[in-house]
């Protein structure tokens, strides 16, 4: 297992409609967060990730450090094959498993049973959908709900649902950020031990928190961004020396 960044830069255009009639163009002169912007006559260029180069082999667990709008999640997505690099290359080998932003992706007018299937449809063919339906409505604790639309559920339940669906297979790969809500805290302790084992079981894990607590917890190695570069990797504790020190200067 693997993931090897060379030369990587991924420059991101929004393109502004209507640019010409604005009263007050946008200036990005003063700025204290995000990536270098670039503004052409019509168009907004960010440069999100800029020069990244990363090696990890297994064994590798590694936490990202940054400001919002360092970088971070762009180069997860970028690692998970979600976003292209403008220059560069990305490899990785084995099996990636990603938790971004859980199951905003899926229609309210899916059922809980249909989301799973889904699910296992496009990420985990390989794997029996009886088996892993078995262990969600185990976990969940969900009952009748299973065969509803999820725009009933409350904002807890739906928690549990894709808290339980993005941890119920092993990856070799753990591409996170900012980890999993999992509703009320009688079931978050309960599913603490169910993410703890998860994240245990990757061969690399790269992890994205603003929980000093998390990363400590789960990262060996740690790598501070700003501005879509990286300009620290090393020992965790070393690494988030840096950061704190950084943040309260």
């Amino acid at each position: 297992m693997s993931i090897l960044l060379s030369n990587v830069h991924i420059e991101i255009p929004i393109y502004l409609q209507g640019y010409d009639r604005l009263l007050k163009k946008p200036s990005f002169l003063t700025r204290s967060v995000g990536s270098d912007v670039r503004l052409s006559t019509k168009s907004i260029s960010v440069k999100a990730i800029n020069n990244f180069n990363l090696n990890l082999a297994n064994g590798s667990r590694v936490g990202l450090l940054g400001h919002n709008g360092a970088g971070k999640s762009t180069l997860l997505k970028a690692i998970a094959g979600i976003i292209p690099c403008s220059s560069g290359t990305v490899s990785v080998q084995g099996k990636v498993g990603c938790i971004f932003d859980g199951g905003s992706n899926f229609s309210n007018e899916l059922t809980g049973r249909e989301i799973i299937k889904f699910y296992c449809k496009i990420y985990q063919p390989e794997i029996s959908f009886k088996l892993i339906e078995d262990d969600i409505l185990d976990f969940t604790e969900l009952g009748d709900y299973i065969d509803l639309p999820i725009r009933v559920y409350s904002a807890g339940m739906s928690a549990r649902l894709y808290a339980a669906l993005l941890t119920a297979t092993k990856n070799d790969i753990l591409l996170i950020d900012e980890g999993i809500g999992a509703g009320d805290m009688a079931f978050q302790k309960k599913f603490n031990v169910r993410l703890d084992r998860y994240l245990k079981s990757a061969s690399i894990l790269l992890l994205a928190s603003h929980s000093l607590e998390l990363i400590r917890e789960y990262c060996r190695e740690g790598i501070i961004m700003k501005r879509g570069e990286k300009i620290f990797q090393g020992d965790i504790n070393e690494a988030i020396q840096r950061y704190t020190d950084g943040v309260e200067s």
